[in-house]
């Protein structure tokens, strides 16, 4: 009979540990659902915004467009060649 920890604590720490490791992955699950439906929310709701900026920035918030990505940022420093304030 096994009478060293984690023994000492509970009869079957295996199990404990299995029902432990199955907790965290249902923790999980709820992310795993809501990424897909948060992606799209936000981006349906950027592109709500662009139109927005565009209408009252025109010219200036297009070629900052054209310069900028959305949501991947550029490894590399792309050179500056507009000024949008």
């Amino acid at each position: 009979m096994a009478q060293t920890w984690p023994y000492t604590r509970v009869r079957y720490p295996q199990y404990v540990a299995v029902v432990l490791i199955m907790f965290g992955f249902l923790l999980q699950w709820p992310a795993l659902i809501l990424f897909p439906i948060l992606v799209t929310v936000y981006t349906k709701l950027a592109k709500h915004e662009e139109q927005e900026v565009l209408e009252e920035f025109g010219l200036a918030y297009r070629d900052y467009q054209a310069h900028t990505p959305a949501f991947v940022p550029r490894i590399t420093q792309a050179s500056n060649t507009g000024s949008v304030s």
